[in-house]
């Protein structure tokens, strides 16, 4: 017989019945000596002492009751026990790592079921650590001037570099709280670019917004088109302050060079230029960059987190797996889509045959999006208000029966395939999408048993569900993670309020129905807001302090399980992740405050002091070897 432990990379075997008589008689025979010679049956049974040992603090283990316990002791990286201290100091051996917590609290590994390290990456480390990977025409700041100086160097670097660039083009990605690149749509007109470049053509795309140009660009293109084809917004006088709208973007990715190339590369990471590049070099570039952004995460106290997976990123991310030098874990959604060229169909097969990769690396199903977003334009039932339907703003409704899009999702989810990552902005898109989950499930022959048991997954909660949706979701087994960052982007969106605050993030609702739903960042702020995030949910404030649906708040407990355990059960792995229970993963998180106690207004100033791994340390800051015992 054989027994095979998922996901731990060997295999135990156990003998034959036929053999197991000799084997006992001979073990009788050898626990006769041993008693002689040690005189102590005891010491045999003795458990195996732990590699680590945490003690004297607060460790929430949100395992079923929620229990406070003092310490927990770690082997082979798996949590072996908790309980008292008095229960667990008399395990430890002269060999075991032993923390004392001095009273500081500990919660289980932080789970992000929806970021982009890959793409984070791009832009924070690519350009030093791998220029020939990186993604030259992206930037990002925390705040509109800084975005305005990264615009002014960027322009200076590029004109030195290259005289006769007919066009300067930029993409912004989002900063502070995701909102920076919206501000700068907001805020910045063509007066503000033409300081930036006064004779060459500029134009920006703020992630969130449709684009911004300067004069010199904005005359070169009116001598194509009038401004009314570009959408040009006027001001009070009638003159055009720069700012161009949606339904212009294809024409200007047709009439501006570069302009499409640049915002695919933010999407792709940069894949045009990459391409170009022999497939192990531009591995061997884009895993250096990874590592960087994931210690990061893990500095942030993130053990676990999921992302769509182009081909080529998951072949960076399993090198690094390869070496030992994945920081954290990481359950991909593979992107089908993206996979684009000879090496995708080998890969796509070889992983769908084998979900299950290694500790740090496995498959959660295959992603998708639809629905545009909440502040471009999302598939939602909720009006926009007046001034963004003369922006032209809209519905971006791309799951419609008959679509494209349907047609992709509907024929892999009839093949077996489990929905592991969709984005999902609005309720229409979700009416779209359980829809397809049912129907061709139930064309593939599927029974309503079956079809729970994919656990087919949607992200985001920006507009729905409605309770509607919540009660067909429980029918169909489908699970759900929820960004709270879309209270804070709710002030941007172009919808009616009221109706917006009805939709907003609806995850009190969602537990009343009785889905468990999970919990994202999105974003490269989830490094500084994550426990900001978990606030927001048990507030509804958004940064200016303005509460969107009280009804829909949440205690600190199950906003903790959402980042927790029921985050581990969105990922197919509530059985290794998600609480500090005998068997699991030892991933767990050192706080500088007690998450249970303190006000709840304090939670998004957390600190984290320590991640522990499977069992090892992958993070601390340097104050914490004086703050706490180790021995």
């Amino acid at each position: 017989m054989t027994n095979k432990l998922s996901g731990q990379g060997f295999v135990v075997s156990s003998p034959s019945w036929g053999s197991r008589r000799h084997n006992w008689r001979f073990a009788v025979l050898i626990a006769a000596l041993l008693l002689g010679i040690a005189g102590d049956v005891r010491a045999l049974q003795r458990p195996e002492a732990p590699e680590l040992v945490l003690h004297n603090g607060k460790i929430v283990t949100v395992d079923d009751s929620f229990q406070v316990v003092e310490a927990v002791a770690v082997s082979g990286g798996r949590v072996t026990a908790v309980g008292r201290n008095q229960d667990i100091m008399p395990l430890i051996s002269p060999t075991t790592r032993v923390i004392d917590l001095q009273g500081r609290t500990v919660l289980p590994g932080l789970i992000d079921t929806h970021i982009h390290p890959q793409q984070y990456a791009s832009y924070h480390f690519m350009p030093d650590v791998a220029p020939e990977v990186s993604h030259p025409q992206l930037i990002e700041g925390e705040t509109v001037e800084e975005l305005l100086m990264g615009i002014r160097t960027r322009i200076q670097r590029d004109l030195g570099a290259q005289e006769d660039m007919p066009w300067l083009v930029y993409v912004l990605r989002r900063g502070r709280a995701e909102l920076t690149s919206v501000e700068f749509g907001e805020q910045v007109t063509r007066t503000r670019l033409d300081g930036l470049s006064p004779d060459r053509p500029l134009i920006v795309f703020p992630q969130g917004y449709p684009a911004v140009v300067n004069s010199a660009g904005l005359e070169a293109l009116r001598k194509i088109v009038p401004l009314q084809a570009l959408e040009a917004e006027l001001d009070a006088s009638g003159e055009p302050t720069g700012r161009l709208g949606y339904r212009a973007r294809a024409m200007i990715n047709h009439l501006v060079p570069g302009a499409r190339s640049a915002q695919v590369g933010v999407r792709s990471g940069n894949w045009e230029r990459r391409t170009a590049l022999p497939w192990d070099t531009r591995i061997e570039g884009l895993a250096r960059a990874f590592k960087l952004e994931l210690e990061e995460w893990v500095a942030a106290g993130i053990t676990t987190w999921q992302s769509k997976m182009t081909h080529e990123s998951y072949a960076a991310f399993a090198l690094l797996d390869r070496r030992g030098e994945m920081p954290n874990r990481l359950a991909a959604a593979l992107d089908p889509i993206m996979a684009q060229d000879e090496t995708a169909s080998q890969l796509i097969a070889s992983l769908t045959q084998n979900s299950t990769i290694s500790p740090y690396m496995w498959m959660v199903g295959v992603n998708g999006s639809a629905g545009g977003t909440t502040i471009s334009g999302a598939c939602t039932t909720i009006p926009l208000r007046p001034r963004f339907q003369k922006m032209h703003y809209g519905n971006s409704c791309s799951l419609q029966p008959g679509s494209r899009r349907w047609g992709v999702w509907y024929n892999l989810v009839s093949r077996g395939f489990r929905i592991g990552e969709f984005h999902a902005h609005g309720d229409l898109t979700i009416d779209y999408l359980l829809l397809l989950i049912e129907q061709a499930s139930v064309e593939a022959g599927m029974t309503i048993e079956q079809i729970r048991e994919k656990r087919h997954a949607i992200d985001h909660c920006p507009l729905g569900p409605r309770p509607d949706q919540m009660v067909r979701a429980v029918r169909l087994g489908v699970v759900w993670t929820c960004g709270p960052k879309y209270i804070v982007e709710a002030p941007y969106m172009p919808y009616d309020p009221e109706q917006v605050a009805k939709l907003l993030v609806p995850v009190r609702s969602m537990i009343a129905a009785g889905l468990r739903p999970g919990f994202h960042t999105d974003g490269h702020t989830g490094i500084k807001f994550y426990f900001k995030y978990l606030e927001i949910l048990q507030t509804r404030k958004d940064l200016s302090g303005r509460v969107w649906n009280a009804d829909e708040a949440i205690d600190r407990k199950d906003a903790l399980r959402m980042a927790t355990r029921w985050n581990a059960e969105y990922l197919l792995a509530e059985d290794k992740l998600g609480s500090i229970e005998p068997g699991k993963w030892a991933d767990m998180v050192v706080i500088d405050r007690d998450y249970l106690t303190i006000p709840v207004e304090a939670i998004g100033q957390i600190q984290v002091m320590m991640t522990i791994v499977g069992g090892k340390i992958a993070y601390q800051r340097p104050e914490i070897a004086a703050a706490l015992t180790f021995q």
